[in-house]
This record gives C-alpha cells, sequence and structure tokens, in this order.
C-alpha cells in the first residue's frame, strides 16, 4: 500500500494532467491510520513517502551520491505528520473518512511550513490541481489550502470504501457512502459552477509589454562574467529597442552583488539605456550588516538608476541557508558533519539570512503606473508573503527563478504555486526561469503563452518548456477587480482547517472519557 502511494504521487507531480494523483497518493497512504486492521500510520506513510521524494529528486546524485538519499528524507519527513493527524482524529471520533482525511489534510496543510526543516512545503493537494482552470476558480475565496480539504471530501468517500473493504463493512457503510457522495457531489457542482461563471466574467485589463529572458547557464559565481556576456548579447539579439516596457532577467542571472561590481551595472545599465526598458535582474546581496548573503532582485531604470530592492523570504534549505542551526548549541559535532556533507555536495555550506517583507515594486508606463512583487523561485509557494503583496497594491507577480538544478519535479511544482496564486489574488504572474518553465500566466490560472523551444537532444518524456534557451515578450494582463475573499482574510480562512481539527480531536476523546466512565448503581 505504501509503494503504491509513493508510485502515485510521482505520476502525480510528473504528468500535469495528473495532477490530481497528488491528492490520491497522500490518500493511499493515509489509510493505514484509517484502519483498524494496521495501527501504526507512520510505518505505511513514510517509507512511501520516502520513495517518491527520493526519486523525484534523483537529478541531484550530480552533485553527490548521497544528496538524493538525505536531501529528500531531511526537506519531507514532516509531511508524515498528515498520518499523524487523521490516525488521532480518527480514533478519537470514529468519524467517517470523508471528514477524517480532510481535515488531516488541511491541518497537516498549515502546519507544514511551520514544523519542517527550511519550511519545505512543495507538492500540496489543492495546489496541484492546477491544470484544471474550471476548478481552481474557487481558490480565490478558500485559497489553495481550502481546494485541498475539498477535494479531500472526494478522496475520503473513496478512502471510505477502501476501508470498508480491508476491515470489513461497517453496519451504517451505506449510509456513510451515500452521504460521502452526495458531499463529494455538491463541492464538485459548486466548484465547477463557480469555475465557469468566473472564467464567462473574467474581465482584463493590458499592462506593461514585459520581455522575457530564458538563458538557460549555469548560475555560479565563478560563472558570473561568461553569464552575464551571454545574457546581454542574448538579449540584444532578441529584444529590439522599444519592444518592451521591462526585461526580465531571472533568478542568479548576476551571481555576485551587482551593487559592488561596477562591470555588471555597465552591462545592465547599457542594455536598458539602448532598449530604453526597465531592468529587473535576480543577484546576490547581504543582510545582518553584511554578514550574511541574501539573494535579491533588483529594479532598475532605463538611465542605471536602482528603483527597488527585493530579498528572497524563503531561503532554499541547505543550499541558501543553513537548516540545522540550533545544532551549534546542542550537538556541534553533528553540526559539523551536516556542514561537511553540504560542503562536498555543493562546494559551501550557505549562511544566508531571509528578508522580512513582500515589497512591492513601481514603474512607469505610458503615464500609467504599474505595481507588482518579484518572489524569487520558492517565494511563490507561500500564500501568506502573496497576500500581502497583493493588499499592498501589486496588480501582477514577476516569478524570478532558477531552480533547474532540483529538476522537473519542483518545475513543475513552482508553475502549480504561480497558477495558484494568480487565482487567490486575481493577479497576472509573469514566470521567469533561467531553465524554464517561463512563460504568462492569466489572473484566472489559464496560461497565456508558455516560452516553449526545439532541441535535438530531447528524449520522448522530456518537457520543451525546460532546458532550452529563448526570449518571450508580451503583455501581462490585469484584472481591475482585485482585491479577493482570500487576499483580505486568508489568514483567517487558513486557520479554519487545524481549528477544526483540534476541535474534533478534543471533542472526540471527551466523548470517548464520559462513555467510558462506570454507571453509579442505585443502593
Amino acid at each position: 500500500m505504501s509503494a503504491l502511494g509513493g508510485v502515485v504521487l510521482y505520476a502525480g507531480v510528473r504528468w500535469p494532467a495528473a495532477g490530481p494523483l497528488v491528492g490520491a497518493g497522500y490518500a493511499i497512504l493515509l489509510l493505514p491510520a484509517i484502519c483498524d486492521r494496521w495501527r501504526a500510520p507512520i510505518l505505511g506513510f513514510v517509507p512511501g513517502l520516502m520513495g517518491y521524494a527520493v526519486s523525484m529528486h534523483i537529478v541531484l546524485k550530480k552533485f553527490a551520491w548521497f544528496a538524493p538519499i538525505l536531501l529528500a528524507p531531511a526537506l519531507s519527513w514532516h509531511f508524515a505528520i498528515m498520518g499523524v493527524l487523521a490516525y488521532a482524529l480518527w480514533r478519537a471520533t470514529r468519524w467517517p473518512a470523508f471528514v477524517v482525511l480532510p481535515l488531516a489534510m488541511g491541518a497537516e496543510d498549515w502546519l507544514r511550513p511551520l514544523v519542517g526543516v527550511g519550511n519545505f512545503t512543495m507538492y500540496q493537494v489543492g495546489t496541484f490541481l492546477y491544470d484544471y482552470p474550471l476548478l481552481i476558480q474557487l481558490a480565490d475565496v478558500v485559497g489553495a489550502r481550502g481546494l485541498t480539504v475539498l477535494y479531500g471530501v472526494v478522496l475520503g468517500t473513496m478512502a471510505e470504501a477502501a476501508r470498508a473493504w480491508i476491515d470489513g463493512p461497517p453496519p451504517d457503510l451505506r449510509r456513510r457512502l451515500r452521504l460521502g457522495a452526495a458531499l463529494s457531489a455538491a463541492i464538485v457542482a459548486v466548484a465547477t459552477a463557480y469555475g465557469a461563471w468566473r472564467l464567462a466574467t473574467e474581465r482584463l485589463e493590458p499592462g506593461p509589454r514585459l520581455a522575457v529572458i530564458q538563458p538557460s547557464q549555469d548560475h555560479a559565481p565563478e560563472l558570473t562574467d561568461r553569464t552575464v556576456q551571454f545574457q546581454q548579447r542574448f538579449t540584444a539579439e532578441h529584444v529590439p529597442p522599444g519592444a518592451a516596457d521591462m526585461i526580465v532577467w531571472p533568478e542568479n542571472s548576476v551571481m555576485l552583488p551587482y551593487e559592488t561590481h561596477p562591470v555588471y551595472q555597465q552591462v545592465v545599465t547599457w542594455l536598458a539605456s539602448t532598449r530604453k526598458a526597465y531592468m529587473l535582474i535576480g543577484t546576490q546581496g547581504t543582510r545582518g550588516g553584511g554578514k550574511h548573503p541574501s539573494a535579491r532582485s533588483l529594479l532598475i531604470d532605463p538611465g542605471g538608476a536602482i528603483l527597488g530592492r527585493y530579498d528572497k523570504i524563503y531561503l532554499f534549505p541547505f543550499t541558501e541557508r543553513r537548516a540545522f542551526i540550533f545544532l551549534d548549541e546542542i550537538f556541534p559535532w553533528l553540526a559539523r558533519q551536516i556542514d561537511r556533507l553540504v560542503v562536498m555536495a555543493w562546494g559551501h555550506a550557505p549562511d544566508g539570512l531571509p528578508g522580512r517583507e513582500a515589497t512591492v515594486f513601481s514603474i512607469e508606463v505610458d503615464g500609467k503606473t504599474y505595481r507588482f512583487w518579484t518572489p524569487l523561485c520558492y517565494d511563490v509557494d507561500y500564500a501568506d508573503s502573496a497576500r500581502e503583496a497583493a493588499r499592498n497594491g501589486a496588480q501582477f507577480f514577476v516569478n524570478m527563478t532558477s531552480e533547474g538544478w532540483l529538476g522537473w519535479g519542483v518545475a513543475h511544482n513552482q508553475l502549480a504555486s504561480s497558477i495558484m496564486r494568480a487565482v487567490e489574488s486575481r493577479v497576472g504572474v509573469v514566470r521567469v526561469g533561467n531553465t524554464g518553465i517561463s512563460g504568462f500566466i492569466l489572473p484566472s490560472g489559464r496560461v497565456d503563452r508558455f516560452l516553449v523551444g526545439t532541441s535535438e537532444h530531447w528524449r520522448p518524456m522530456d518537457d520543451p518548456r525546460i532546458l532550452v534557451k529563448g526570449a518571450l515578450t508580451r503583455r501581462v494582463m490585469l484584472d481591475p477587480d482585485r482585491p479577493t475573499v482570500y487576499t483580505r482574510f486568508g489568514g483567517i480562512i487558513d486557520l479554519l482547517w487545524p481549528a477544526a481539527w483540534l476541535v474534533g480531536t478534543v471533542a472526540g476523546l471527551l466523548r470517548r472519557r464520559r462513555a467510558e466512565q462506570p454507571v453509579p448503581t442505585g443502593a
């Protein structure tokens, strides 16, 4: 059962159209937690999850043979809390699976960034409905976490039937299945009707013209000269003067600190002035009194002046920040061994310091002011920061990223997150990936245009949007009907799911305690 769950999870992330299988994979892994036949939810959940995680990130072996074996479990061990939550709620209440599973999934989804190493919060159930625009429009009310809970009811109905087959049918099985089927049908009907209405009534306004550059270059400090020179030539060839209002390079496009290297400033200023466009670039900066590195985006005007800076909020564990820094005081020898392994894999043990706020930039185009946020790579996975940016006036997001070294699994996850952030706040999203996936996403989550290339080296299963060079110039489309319900109240809405799990579990335990108390007898 555990192996089957891992395989289904893998398929859901591998192929966009199979995205709903991500939720199905988790549901299969959760079955041991809600069956009397099995009493070890973690033993049922962890092997399949770890097998999936290692297979998903096997590409890391190019850095060190042990990287996929150690990094994947370190980043995803806390996903198993989902099994503990399902086990506790079911044992306390004996509620049907179509109640237990969605609450456990929603509560774990909320807890995941709080308890995981480096806040690792990828591969969420609701987010992987991204390839079905009709079904995800409700995210502007309930968010991606709410979609996890709603879809969890459908998955739980199927899990209830499977549980009856494993444990034997309970006396009220038919009533439970009828109720689960009715709830599932109602949820699908409401989500479909709302999605159809939202898509049919979508209002779009043209925004600024953005030129997206996908250089597909290795990003490393020692390669910065070569990378910047290539990006300069490539941009000059593919973006004629006056063709774009803003030219966007990906995350880490200038891997050394731009603000202390005049030669890179000259290159970017030349491009901005000759192309008569703003430049948005990814570079490196420092925080904490210059002691800690930080990934950064810079907005540069056509004259070369820096108009704004944004420091990445969520630094990726091990590659951008130390994930177990607390071990320095408790087990220093273990901290040293972890740092040694990180250095063996990546050449250094980064000690980055994250940014604090979702800084919103502004540009002036034809007398109009446009405001936008630039989530860097992993930042786009976090709805809290996206809501902050939208409340502060961001009309669109520019997701600058360079996650190609992690393989197609992360690229698909980041695309899914970008689409979900677009729907939640009704903002256009522009993805600018070093190796892809790059393109323009409408506020409805529908894809306007992807940057697609060709390569004679592709294999049949390869994605034509990844590991190719290209440029794409297009207007980002804006939705005037902002902010959404989720933008305003998403923090409260997301909190409903762990609160419902907690109330249900505590109430169930209290009810069982009262039922187990001996009944006093008369004299």
